[in-house]
């Protein structure tokens, strides 16, 4: 009897440990309060955009392709989700599938608080590009100025 309440002592203490643990995982903030965003480019068409993002911080942009042919990324500025200006903030890069990249940017510096991406065929396919971005960085890549 006495081993059972030890035995169940201890696996209480574990369980709660393990509990607490996640909680406090759990409440884990993005420091820039934005998440990463999916999209499908088709390759048919010479260039699109992505809907614009609230962009927090003067931090670089993340981008993360994650399938088919290598396109070409610009990050872009405005002042409005609705897209009032799109001022060109940072140079056109190549990125290839499963590279996690960092863009260096000034949509902060240019005073405005939307970004988005313009994405530019590089060879025109029926392939789709497979990409997650996030306006503002949260995590260190390989970087592209």
């Amino acid at each position: 009897m006495r081993k059972m309440k030890r035995k169940f002592l201890i696996l209480t203490l574990v369980l709660s440990m393990t509990i607490t643990g996640a909680a406090s995982f759990g409440c884990v903030v993005n420091a820039a309060n934005t998440s990463d965003r999916t999209y499908s480019f088709s390759n048919t068409v010479a260039f699109g955009y992505t809907s614009w993002d609230s962009k927090k911080n003067s931090s670089r942009v993340d981008v993360y392709p994650l399938s088919g042919p290598k396109i070409y990324y610009t990050v872009y500025g405005g002042w409005e989700s609705a897209g009032t200006a799109n001022v060109k903030c940072s140079n056109r890069v190549a990125i290839p599938a499963g590279v996690y990249a960092n863009i260096t940017n000034t949509v902060k510096e240019k005073g405005f608080s939307y970004a988005r991406l313009r994405l530019d065929t590089i060879t025109l396919s029926n392939m789709n590009t497979k990409f997650m971005w996030k306006s503002d960085s949260e995590r260190n890549g390989t970087i592209f100025d």
